[in-house]
């Protein structure tokens, strides 16, 4: 187990944002690559981050949150016990993501629920 820079991980948070697919699931691993090597939780870093200034004011786009909601639906329709009507809505989701390139906010919050259904909020391998 290694010690986490947070520093480092907001940095890499940071390039989640990126409106570029490849650049955000590529931040995403990376977070969870560090994490992972210092044994810590998605849930247990929340109160550990760094204080840092709007997401506006460091360049961030406001289509962070989809980009990672993305990266959660390919997680979600892999993972070996979605349910029908799971499938039938991350597909509709996934389609709507395709032609309109983001994803409402709604939606975000929709895939996050399921992913954590399925998950148990950990991202396993």
């Amino acid at each position: 187990m290694t010690d986490l820079n947070y520093q480092r991980l907001a940095k890499v948070f940071a390039l989640m944002g990126s409106p570029v697919e490849g650049e955000a699931i590529a931040a995403f691993a990376k977070a969870s690559s560090l994490m992972q090597a210092a044994g810590i939780s998605w849930e247990s870093l929340a109160p550990k981050m760094p204080s840092h200034p709007p997401a506006q004011s460091v360049g961030l786009q406001p289509r962070e949150s989809a980009s990672m909601a993305a990266v959660r639906l390919r997680d979600i329709l892999r993972h070996p016990d979605l349910s029908e009507r799971q499938r039938s809505f991350a597909e509709d989701v996934r389609g709507f993501h395709r032609r309109k390139g983001t994803l409402t906010p709604n939606q975000c919050a929709a895939i996050l629920t399921i992913w954590h259904q399925l998950f148990g909020g950990e991202r396993n391998g």
